[in-house]
């Protein structure tokens, strides 16, 4: 397409002229960019077609066509063009209206011009145009309601999500509308694709989408009966960061299937065991677990009993010889699906306990491990097995008893390969503390039973972290390590190191303790050990191993190297204290 292929007499309707302007329009409104186009000339040849797109309004064969192109002009931010785009919809709210009242050709595009004025638009303009859009509310409505699966909903929904920022009427309908859409397109692509754009509309540049989308995710987990509220907060938190628009449509979807097999469930999960993420409730056996407590409820309800939704929960840990009042909050602390952390660390408890009964009790009071599905079965094994073994080196993990979104329950794959590596050379030891005290006396308890024959060879210290801090407990006081504990208390810390072979690394799962001056250099700077650690928000993604041996005393050394899902791996090194960190 040549520059000069775009002109067009003033005033007077070219289709042909005038679709060519337009595919240059949507070229520059999906990429960003004119091609090779001079920026300059090309708006001005916009502007010198403006007076045919404004006759063709006033034609019969053209308007649809017009409206369209204008609607496109409208997403163009350019000083002339938007002006002018306005100036027309503005002027021709009489002819728009007609058209839409008589539910002619064009009309959804008609509606969408109206909806770029009243948002875009100058002052007064915006005040016509949302009158017009108010008259058409239950038009767009009807539009929206069967436009499932159609080329036409994504407009629709458009509209819909611009409406309910109007008033408490207008969301009153946006409400009803939205929640019988999603209700009633089960067995189709259209509440997909609706989870799907409240999902991209939810973390939207422009905040009146933004808020629109929320609105409208809220506003279907209410109709469900939901607390809307706190389950979006918790889609927000998880990972640490605004991930609002991944759990949404997943979220939603399962909502809508779980439901509809068996209605009011949802509900249930979510008010009495606290369920948010509902998508990791859909496998057989899940469903299975939340049928069975559900008929549970509705038998106490229906009975006059109080009900405790973990009663058998707590009896099959009673059995086992453990305390559930101590178990319970610990997995609230430490996954953010309670009942997904109950399962799961039953089982592994179970399989435990099939093994050797009394394990389970055993690794809770020896090493303080509640969260047992967050390690591999042959793993808490081994240390039970090798518990009196003070031939092999050893080297440790502390973990920590607060994880407020579950990451650390993600690093199973890495202990299982890292116990698979070093089996037969290294025993491995998992602790789970709450505070520095808890460390401190994990350490001497570590020295005590094997420091006469050998010091630690290696430390992964995991917790939710900052640059200067680590998180290990929910105590604002006494549950985080920082670097100030290190400076002030350099003599607990300085006892720390002795327990541990001078070349032991040290390897922080803990988000951005890796940067400059952060925990891991300040750990390397008192404690002279090699650390390394992340630079940004992640997890691990590898762990890898190499053990080698000295010759002479066959003394066996361990080195590791972590790399992590996003960002560089920092490691700073005992033996240059002071020179560049190693990437």
């Amino acid at each position: 397409m040549n520059e000069e292929d775009l002109g067009a007499p003033e005033n007077k309707v070219n289709h042909e002229q005038i679709t060519k302007i337009a595919e240059a329009m949507q070229v520059y409104n999906l990429t960003g960019n004119f091609y090779s186009f001079d920026k300059k000339k090309f708006i001005g040849q916009i502007l010198s077609n403006i007076g045919g797109l404004k006759q063709g309004l006033k034609d019969e064969g053209y308007f649809t066509t017009s409206i369209h192109y204008l609607c496109e002009l409208a997403k163009i931010k350019e000083k002339g063009i938007s002006e002018q785009t306005f100036a027309i919809i503005a002027s021709n709210l009489g002819i728009i209206d007609n058209r839409i009242n008589q539910d002619k050709p064009g009309t959804l595009d008609a509606l969408i011009a109206i909806k770029y004025l009243a948002n875009l638009g100058n002052p007064n303009q915006q005040g016509e145009a949302v009158k017009m859009l108010k008259k058409y509310r239950e038009k767009i409505f009807e539009g929206f309601a069967s436009s499932g699966g159609t080329y036409g909903f994504y407009k629709y929904l458009e509209l819909v999500s611009f409406l309910c920022l109007f008033g408490p009427r207008e969301r009153n309908l946006v409400a009803d509308s939205v929640f019988d859409f999603f209700q009633s397109n089960t067995q189709n692509t259209g509440s997909r694709e609706l989870a799907q754009k409240l999902a991209n509309m939810t973390i939207s540049e422009n905040p009146q989408d933004s808020y629109a989308g929320q609105l409208m995710t809220k506003i279907i987990l209410e109709r469900y009966g939901l607390n809307a509220k706190a389950v979006i907060a918790s889609w927000k938190a998880r990972n640490g960061q605004n991930n609002l628009d991944k759990y949404v449509e997943p979220n939603l979807l399962a909502i809508l299937n779980l439901n509809a097999q068996i209605p009011g469930i949802v509900k249930f999960a979510n008010r009495q065991l606290g369920v948010s993420f509902f998508d990791e409730h859909t496998d057989k056996f899940s469903v299975a677990d939340l049928t069975s407590r559900y008929d549970e409820y509705l038998n106490c309800i229906n009975s006059g009993e109080a009900y405790d939704p973990w009663k058998k929960d707590k009896e099959a840990l009673k059995k086992f010889g453990l305390d559930p009042a101590m178990l319970i909050p610990a997995w609230y602390d430490s996954y953010p699906e309670i009942l997904i952390a109950i399962r799961t660390n039953i089982k592994i408890i179970t399989d435990l306990e099939s093994y050797k009964p009394g394990l389970a009790q055993f690794l809770n009071y020896e090493f303080g491990i509640s969260n047992f599905s967050r390690y591999p079965v042959e793993l808490l094994k081994r240390m039970f097995e090798e518990y009196e073994n003070t031939e092999l080196p050893y080297g440790i993990a502390l973990y920590p008893k607060t994880d407020h979104n579950g990451a650390f329950y993600q690093n199973w794959e890495i202990l299982n390969h890292l116990n698979k590596d070093i089996k037969g050379n290294f025993a491995f030891r998992i602790f789970e503390v709450g505070s520095e005290y808890k460390i401190l006396k994990a350490l001497k308890k570590l020295n005590f039973l094997y420091g006469k024959r050998h010091k630690i060879s290696f430390a992964i210290v995991a917790g939710h972290g900052l640059k200067g801090s680590i998180q290990f407990g929910k105590n604002p006081k006494h549950g985080f390590i920082t670097i100030e504990d290190l400076l002030q208390r350099k003599r607990r810390f300085l006892m720390a190191k002795t327990m541990f072979e001078n070349d032991a690394p040290v390897v922080f799962i803990s988000c951005n303790t890796g940067l400059e001056e952060g925990l891991a250099e300040n750990t390397t700077t008192l404690m002279l050990l090699d650390t390394h650690a992340p630079e940004e928000t992640t997890n691990i993604k590898l762990l890898q191993t190499l053990i080698f041996e000295e010759r002479g005393n066959r003394k066996k050394h361990i080195r590791l190297s972590p790399l992590f899902q996003k960002g560089a791996t920092i490691s700073y090194s005992a033996k240059n204290i002071g020179n560049e960190k190693i990437i």
